[in-house]
């Protein structure tokens, strides 16, 4: 469910927090960091008078607009720092431009400087200008053609003086008082120094330009009117506000704002769990993910409820706009009075209402008056922070799923002793325990396990409005109550229709149902990926709050291909309502199938038993492959030719109704079976490594083999066999503990030895002749397959054992296939089925075989894993799962009947 993954606390109660700007009516003297905007500038420059020449990087062009000056470029500076340089071209003989150049810079009014500077020494500025502009976040403010010359300039550097006495000063307070003339005559100094080779670092121009700042006087301003107590207790609430929004944005105060942010808190604020240490923290370092969504204006007021002589409780009322975590633009309106607990402004607190789910924790909160005269933040008085979601309808995987309500409390500074869920439709079942997430302790929810949090609806019940339910949270100084009342349910709303869709290989579109906007609050939609169709939930790919009710749409790349995802879309409304659809899709995949493998081939013909190896090489949809070893020795260095085709796993080679293939999610192993009446043959691929060595063969390995004494001709002469042996590698060239499980025959294996491995992963072992063993690159599997004329004929798979594998590791769809030898008539033939795990429950259909009569039906069946990896079905039966998880090997026998299954996941 969503509320594993959905929320942090931050996530929560900040999510549409972003303010940026002027807030409601205080002075910008409280802002002390900032949002940021954007301004586009281009310039200008006029260098008459000066006696500078604008050399261009190349040779004098005829035509000399557009040229890059090789001499001068522009430097963009903010109080002094430069944010960034830019290129000039050369328009004449006494005119260059600068281009479009964008800087970021917090809001509100702002001033840059262009500079000119030598190439070679920015420390050297010839010419400059001052520029002034009104920082909005989300739109670029234009300055097109900025002029810049020695009237600038003369402006420019005896502004940098004059504003010394005042730093709240602009440059265009200064333009409006200083006398003209003294500013013509800095000009005239200017050009005289530049056209002797000079910058504005001269002596002579700094000295004069100290001389207009003195005879400058600095404006006036009115003498404040104090403020009452109603706008001293809303700057202090506002300043709070610009607080958080710069924490959702990520941006890091300096000493002096970090300062401000702990004296803004009250020494006894308690908020949503958090004391002020641990929030002021969070403020002065705002963690990676501390935001879902950021807002960029807001237009409203708050209203302010007196307590008593140093206690107003403040509520937010108006509306925001920003933008979502999927770059969508959106505007919500937020009232404290309705949206936030309702507070009696009492620091001991603990029954704490409200109507709805909605709780936008920042937008109600306590101020105080200290000690010193100062009003400060005193929180909510909220000692955890509590959230109830109320699903009213969803689907599941395409039907209708039960109405239910999600639980999640988090803890901040203060631990949890126990919490309780009651009311509602737990009235009919009684009160439920909430328990601590094992995953992750800050949370407390209803249950550890996949459903954690989520509590379905008693049969019978339904959410209804006047409900009242109720979270009781215990701490070691006592509880505090969080009751939730229904309102009216909407009319308008149902579970959306999700329609998902891989357009290309790792890719995901995502659409649904646009709902009313009238009531709507947001969109949560989360990705997750699943062991298969309604397997257990993996890791998350991405979650979002999408708070705009137009955009019903999501893309997202670069998700695993084969891979399935689920994907969990909420639609919420004001008072908190939700209704979830959950649907799933397997995500696209480019060709896996390519490179180069070996194919072990074993067939099932009733006339003979043969085994062999073919070297492959698979490009594009061909595939060529070369006999390596084979009993009939005509057929070696023999090359043959297919051309397949490969959608998300499942290969089908062209020219032959009688087959079908897998290659698994990695593209190591694949499986081929040809069921072809009279020759039926079934395939292994293991892709070859390169870097193979000795150590790749590390660790404890079972054998499943199958093995029939043969003639000279490969004709079976008796019962076919089946050997289950076990052995050690030691990883550098040793093998020990070679000992047999299971064996139908009196062999008995050499206990240790030594091994080799090539570096595409031949083994070699032992000194038989006419076989050939694997090693899969990643250590997992290996393949042997051997004949001997009048001997035997043997093909084994061994898995290595792996301890950390469970039953939900074979989740997925497979494919299957298995070679049947015994007595009677046909003595051997082959079947294969389409198989899909899901947490021990596995169904399996699309039955085939090379004898009508031998094609499996559907069936279900329950297949276990039990330690290591290793099968546990029943005593006749063994094999093994690959830690790779994407081959599973068994041999198994009925009475006189052996068989040998591969199944390989697509």
């Amino acid at each position: 469910m969503k509320a594993l993954v959905r929320f942090s606390v931050l996530f929560m109660l900040v999510s549409v927090l972003a303010f940026t700007g002027c807030f409601l009516t205080d002075d910008d003297d409280d802002d002390y960091v900032a949002p940021t905007g954007e301004i586009e500038l281009s310039a200008d420059i006029n260098i008459a008078g000066t006696g500078i020449t604008p050399a261009i990087r190349a040779a004098i062009a005829e035509d000399l607009r557009a040229a890059p000056s090789s001499k001068f470029k522009a430097l963009i500076k903010l109080a002094g720092r430069k944010l960034v340089d830019s290129p000039l071209e050369v328009k004449s003989a006494t005119e260059l431009t600068m281009d479009k150049t964008t800087v970021t810079v917090a809001t509100g009014k702002q001033q840059v400087t262009i500079e000119v500077v030598p190439v070679e020494d920015e420390t050297k500025p010839v010419l400059k200008t001052v520029v002034v502009a009104e920082v909005v976040s989300g739109t670029p403010v234009e300055k097109k053609d900025t002029a810049v010359n020695t009237t600038t300039t003369a402006q420019a550097v005896a502004y940098e003086a004059w504003v010394e006495k005042d730093a709240t000063k602009t440059i265009e307070d200064f333009v409006a008082t200083v006398d003209s003339a003294k500013i013509t005559a800095l000009e005239t100094q200017i050009k005289t120094t530049l056209s002797s080779g000079g910058d504005l670092t001269a002596t002579a121009i700094t000295s004069e330009a100290k001389e207009v700042a003195a005879a400058t006087p600095v404006p006036t301003e009115p003498t404040p009117v104090p403020l009452t107590t109603e706008e001293t207790v809303k700057a202090a609430y506002n300043l709070w506000l610009r607080a958080l929004a710069s924490a959702t944005q990520r941006l890091t105060p300096d000493a002096a704002a970090a300062a401000k942010i702990d004296d803004m808190l009250d020494a006894d604020f308690i908020w949503e769990g958090f004391n002020k240490t641990t929030w002021a923290d969070k403020m002065k370092r705002p963690p990676a993910d501390f935001f879902d969504s950021r807002i960029n204006s807001f237009s409203g007021d708050s209203t302010l409820t007196k307590v008593d002589e140093s206690t107003y409780v403040v509520r937010f009322n108006g509306t925001i706009s920003g933008l979502d975590k999927a770059g969508t633009s959106y505007s919500t309106a937020i009232d404290g009075t309705k949206n936030a607990f309702a507070l009696t402004g009492a620091a001991n607190q603990t029954a704490f209402s409200i109507t709805g789910t909605v709780n936008h924790a920042w937008a109600a909160v306590i101020v105080k008056k200290g000690t010193d005269g100062t009003w400060r933040i005193n929180g909510n008085r909220v000692k955890a922070s509590p959230y109830l979601e109320l699903v009213i309808a969803q689907k599941w995987l395409g039907a209708s799923g039960h109405p239910g309500i999600n639980v999640n409390l988090w803890k901040g500074s203060q631990s949890i002793v126990s919490a309780i869920v009651s009311g509602g439709i737990l009235n009919a079942t009684g009160t439920v325990n909430l328990s601590e997430n094992p995953n992750n302790s800050d949370e407390w929810g209803w249950a550890a396990g996949a459903n954690y949090s989520w509590i379905p609806a008693p049969s019978g019940t339904s959410i209804a409005a006047g409900q009242v339910y109720v979270i009781t949270a215990t701490f070691a100084d006592g509880s505090q109550t969080y009751n939730y009342t229904v309102p009216a349910l909407p009319t308008s709303y149902a579970a959306p229709t999700v329609t998902l869709t891989s357009p290309a290989a790792g890719q995901l579109s995502a659409t649904w149902t646009a709902e009313p906007s009238t009531s709507f609050s947001e969109y949560w939609v989360g990705i997750n990926y699943v062991d298969g169709p309604g397997g257990n939930m993996g890791d998350e790919v991405y979650s979002a709050s999408i708070l705009n009710a137009s955009q019903n749409q999501l893309q997202r790349t670069g998700l695993t291909e084969g891979r399935w995802v689920r994907v969990e879309v909420n639609v919420k409304t004001k008072t908190g309502f939700c209704y979830r659809t959950n649907s799933e899709l397997q995500i696209a995949a480019s060709t896996r199938f390519s490179g180069n493998y070996r194919v072990f081939e074993l067939n099932a013909s009733t006339q003979n038993r043969w085994v062999g190896m073919s070297e492959v090489t698979v490009s594009g949809n061909q595939l060529s492959a070369t006999v390596k070893l084979d009993p009939d020795s005509t057929e070696i260095n023999k090359t043959n030719s297919a051309t397949f085709t490969e959608s998300n796993g499942a290969i089908a080679f062209s020219g032959s109704t009688t087959n079908r293939g897998a290659i698994s999610p990695s593209g190591n192993i694949g499986l081929y079976h040809d069921y072809k009446a009279g020759d039926p043959v079934v395939g292994l691929f293991v892709k070859r490594p390169t870097s193979a060595s000795v150590a790749t063969l590390n660790g404890t390995y079972r054998f499943y083999e199958f093995q029939d004494s043969v003639n000279s001709s490969y004709v079976p002469t008796g019962t076919s066999l089946m050997l289950v042996s076990e052995i050690t590698f030691n990883g550098s060239g040793n093998f020990s503990n070679f000992h047999t499980i299971y064996k139908d025959g009196n062999w008995t294996p050499t206990a240790t030895g030594n091994y080799s491995v090539s570096a595409d992963g031949q083994v070699s072992i032992g000194d038989g002749s006419n076989q050939f063993v694997q090693v899969s690159a990643d250590g997992n599997v290996i393949v042997f397959v051997q004949y001997l004329a009048n001997d035997i004929c043997a093909f084994a798979v061994a898995i290595k054992q792996d301890p950390s594998l469970t039953t939900a590791d074979m989740n997925g769809n497979w494919l299957y296939a298995c070679v049947s030898a015994g007595p009677g008539t046909p003595y051997s033939f082959t079947d294969g089925q389409l198989v899909t795990f899901n947490n021990g429950s596995s169904s399996w259909t699309g039955g085939v075989s090379d004898v009508s009569s031998e094609i499996p039906a559907d069936r279900t069946q329950t297949v276990a894993l039990g330690a290591n990896g290793l099968l546990d079905i029943d005593s006749n039966t063994y094999g093994a799962l690959a830690g790779n998880k994407e081959l599973l090997a068994t041999v198994s026998k009925d009475g006189t009947m052996r068989y040998l299954s591969l199944i390989v996941k697509k």
